[in-house]
């Protein structure tokens, strides 16, 4: 059809496991005396795009590709759309 899929791939810390980032940045945050039980999250994003790109191939991109599957959960969907086809755990 001429129009190339852009994807938008985000990689979140798995259910039960810590997220080591968001502790740093809040532990920082404590430090300068900018917010003292500050309340974060992190993730790891990528766009991908590609004529014949599928919602199969971007979730084998997220999981086999960008991924670590023993400790990151994909969040998969195409850019702007609010259902992802892959959903992490949330806050």
């Amino acid at each position: 059809n001429g129009f190339a899929m852009l994807w938008e791939i985000d990689l979140h810390p798995r259910a039960g496991l810590p997220d080591r980032e968001a502790e740093a940045v809040a532990a920082d945050a404590a430090a300068l005396g900018l917010a003292d039980k500050l309340q974060v999250a992190s993730a790891s994003g990528y766009l991908v795009q590609g004529p014949e790109l599928s919602a199969v191939q971007a979730g084998r991109l997220a999981a086999e590709l960008f991924g670590d599957a023993v400790v990151e959960a994909p969040l998969v969907a195409p850019v702007g759309d609010p259902h992802p086809l892959f959903r992490h755990h949330p806050l």
